[in-house]
């Protein structure tokens, strides 16, 4: 790699203790230090005088400064070095800012046109025709090289190397264009797939668990509509009239977490037939949530998916989210002041694990 300037009028503009342009005064170091050690070389450009840098430091210009017309810079120099000098028959390629003038040597520049020529020679190399067989041998010249004529037509319309040197830039275009539009279908595939596995799951787990509680009403053989009736004929007579829930429920089961219902399938099926039907005259799940502070268009919305998900289940979650400290103690308390001491009972059949207690 040169290191030395291609012309001798470069000198040092901003530093007085560095002689070469090509280097400035490091403060850290108190030396010349190259420029190319601190800044890598830049195709197309070259370095400002001691890389516009004063020896305290201060910067007077930007490190580099792109090639004038009529020189270049590979990436190999530190300056930029003055273009070759092609006579215009020998130009293969003009020089840029970043690559030299490109000239062809002596017989290398010749021309394309060789079918036409090999195909002349071998129409004239024909033997002497007699002076009656002259007309017929005008016209066979004359056929042969309107075929000729054709080819070469043909060929120059035709070759695919010139129509792909022709256009680079719109292959690589096109190409890219391409790729891009299909990663794009790719991702938008993969995004709906996606999509349609979660909502799969959703509804899925929503229908295992109304079958779930369709099978639990079938083996304990507790309808729906008999919870109704057992409601409106006050089956339970011996728990309506218990006013304090210390007499149903033991302190450890008031004490367990809020959680603990939702652990208890048992329980909580028991509950969401006791309190998700709409029974004139009873009290069910929308006098629970509203004791919660529950929004009414939220209450509204639960029982509107009703078919897909218990409304008792989506308050009692709602619930542990919104008071993560309650217990089953305080939703013992919001049943029995709505008059719900029957549900208040059910609570007494939680089964605690030893985490809960």
């Amino acid at each position: 790699m040169s290191s030395n300037p291609p012309s001798a009028f470069r000198r040092s503009n901003y530093s007085n203790r560095c002689s070469s342009p090509e280097e400035y005064w490091s403060v850290q170091g108190n030396r010349c230090v190259q420029c190319k050690i601190r800044y890598p070389i830049k195709p197309g450009h070259e370095f400002s005088s001691n890389c516009g840098q004063s020896d305290d430091g201060g910067m007077h210009e930007v490190p580099y400064k792109k090639c004038s017309a009529g020189t270049f810079n590979n990436g190999n120099f530190i300056w930029c070095h003055p273009c070759s000098i092609c006579p215009s028959s020998k130009l293969l390629s003009p020089c840029t800012d970043i690559s030299d003038s490109s000239c062809c040597g002596d017989g290398d520049c010749t021309s394309e046109a060789q079918p036409t020529t090999t195909q002349s020679t071998v129409i004239t190399t024909n033997p002497p025709m007699t002076t009656a067989s002259s007309k017929s041998y005008t016209e066979t010249t004359i056929f042969s090289e309107t075929i000729q004529s054709t080819y070469s037509a043909k060929t120059t319309q035709t070759d695919p190397t010139t129509t792909s040197k022709s256009y680079p830039h719109r292959d690589k275009l096109s190409v890219t264009t391409l790729a891009a539009f299909t990663i794009s279908i790719l991702l938008c595939a993969c995004l709906l797939c996606l999509i349609y596995i979660i909502k799969k799951k959703k509804h899925g787990g929503c229908r295992e668990m109304k079958k779930c509680f369709s099978e639990r009403r079938l083996s304990n053989h507790v309808p729906l509509a008999d919870s109704r009736e057992h409601f409106k004929l006050g089956i339970t007579e011996d728990i309506k009239d218990i006013k304090d829930i210390n007499d149903l429920l033991s302190p450890e089961i008031k004490a367990a977490p809020l959680q603990s219902v939702l652990n208890n399938m048992d329980v909580v099926e028991e509950l969401v037939l006791l309190l998700d039907p709409d029974i004139p005259g009873v009290k069910n799940t929308r006098h629970l949530a509203a004791s919660c502070s529950i929004p009414f268009t939220w209450i509204n919305y639960a029982y509107s998916m009703k078919d897909s998900r218990s409304p008792l289940i989506a308050v009692l979650e709602r619930v542990i989210a919104k008071y993560p400290c309650w217990n089953v103690g305080h939703l013992a308390d919001l049943l029995s002041n709505i008059g719900r001491n029957d549900a208040v009972a059910v609570l007494g059949k939680l089964y605690l694990t030893a985490m809960e207690v």
